[in-house]
């Protein structure tokens, strides 16, 4: 299983390549994120999100952007994603399925995401998200650029607002 990354802040961890998706009821978008400033280091991906709204379907569009991401970027071995999702996650497990397949419901999305992108998964529900960029606890860094939001601390990946 994969969790999610656990860098010390402040070590050279912090410049590996960090991903931020955000899983819409109708886009998928995602970004590469430059975890020293905190902004994307290129154009924002948007796919579709697959009319089923199924785990599988939405594991092969986030599996598509990443490889998209991944091209010309360097620290793939570092890579890391963090997706926030329109649901409740409790300890990475979806508690509802707002807008996708209910099938969501139950789901351990940390590690199912994470098994099918073979990489380490930050699952965060959309919602908390937003509160959790206001807690003090969770700012290390918050920015914003060009409606892209992103934020992050030393113990996860970015979590994405796109």
């Amino acid at each position: 299983m994969y969790a999610p990354a656990t860098p010390v802040a402040g070590s050279s961890s912090e410049a590996h390549l960090r991903i931020g998706i955000d899983v819409g009821g109708t886009w998928i978008k995602g970004a590469s994120i430059d975890m020293s400033t905190g902004t994307p280091t290129g154009e924002v991906r948007h796919l579709p999100t697959p009319s089923d709204g199924t785990p599988e379907g939405v594991a092969h569009v986030l599996n598509q952007i990443i490889d998209d991401l991944r091209c010309g970027s360097s620290g793939e071995a570092d890579l890391t994603v963090g997706v926030a999702i329109p649901s409740i996650v409790q300890h990475g497990v979806a508690r509802s399925a707002a807008n996708l397949d209910d099938s969501w419901i139950g789901l351990d999305v940390q590690a199912y995401l994470g098994g099918q992108l073979r990489l380490p998964v930050w699952a965060a529900g959309a919602a908390a998200h937003h509160q959790v960029k206001m807690s003090a606890t969770y700012l290390p860094w918050v920015r914003s650029t060009s409606s892209i939001h992103v934020s992050a601390s030393a113990r996860e990946a970015p979590v994405a607002s796109l």
